[in-house]
């Protein structure tokens, strides 16, 4: 952990695991910001802050076969495509594992919005694997992520996590959570070779088949920060050395057979125009 006023040695992640906060922490800093950072997105895309200020930005349940696809809020709920297809808007590839990963739509009547979820059957064979699930667009600088995963079979070691920073299927940063051991780790994968820069146990979890998995990657006054909080309870707090834009995605490793659903994306800080200019704006030709 780095001091207050300790120089960080580039390329490395200071953490700093969130125990019992004072009145006025760095986290409680951020999380306001991010409260007011959310106000915002909400306002655009109708979604609305949790009044427990631990879970994901919540909105009305989205209709069977519905997703929604703004360049804001999106949301893949796999529910608009038919069971046995690949999610449309990804490539599937792996690390460390010359099979090919199986990511493929799968019905089942206890998906958290039915009738679909997504489904990775295709287990690791080796600890260096891992079966990667990227969305081919857009880019996310400031994302806030979060999925709901189960396992759905038996296996020795269970891992399922978040993509994001990707800038192809083997340099990206992954958070991956192990079932198994309760515990979250943060990897850097460069050119496929992965290295673990975070390592932090589970405390504390939710009973049930389905947990929720949620990443941020947020700036506060020129300070890059990444947060991971685990069935709403924080985990990993740490300042960052410059991860970067990127795609994101979705990730297993391990034996176990491993389901998705409800895979969300929001960006945070964007420069992008909410709405086309005014009329009197544009120069009148003559």
């Amino acid at each position: 952990m780095r001091e207050r006023g300790q120089e960080q040695v580039p390329g490395q992640v200071s953490r700093h695991v969130l125990g019992v906060k004072p009145s006025v922490t760095r986290a409680s800093v951020l999380n306001a910001v991010a409260s007011l950072v959310g106000v915002a997105v909400a306002c655009v895309t109708g979604s609305a802050l949790a009044d427990d200020g631990g879970t994901i930005l919540k909105k009305a349940p989205p209709q069977a076969g519905v997703q929604s696809m703004s360049y804001l809020d999106r949301v893949w709920n796999f529910d608009s495509q038919p069971a046995g297809d690949m999610p449309n808007g990804f490539t599937a590839s792996s690390v460390g594992d010359e099979a090919g990963p199986l990511w493929l739509i799968e019905a089942n009547p206890a998906a958290l919005t039915a009738p679909n979820r997504l489904a990775q059957g295709q287990p690791c064979r080796t600890p260096e694997c891992l079966r990667v699930l990227l969305a081919q667009e857009p880019i996310y600088e400031w994302p806030d992520l979060a999925v709901r995963f189960q396992t759905t079979g038996e296996g020795s070691q269970a891992k399922a996590g978040i993509i994001f920073a990707a800038k192809d299927e083997r340099n990206f940063y992954a958070v991956l959570v192990d079932v198994t051991a309760k515990a979250i780790d943060v990897l850097r994968i460069h050119d496929g070779r992965s290295q673990v820069i975070v390592h932090e146990p589970i405390k504390k979890s939710k009973p049930g088949p389905w947990h929720l998995l949620r990443v941020q990657h947020n700036t506060i006054l020129s300070k890059d920060f990444m947060e991971i909080a685990y069935d709403t309870t924080m985990v990993v707090s740490a300042w960052d050395d410059g991860i970067g834009a990127g795609l994101i995605g979705l990730v297993t490793a391990g034996d176990t057979p491993i389901a998705f659903d409800n895979f969300r994306a929001i960006q945070l800080i964007t420069q992008r125009p909410m709405s086309p200019p005014a009329a009197y704006s544009t120069p009148v030709q003559r």
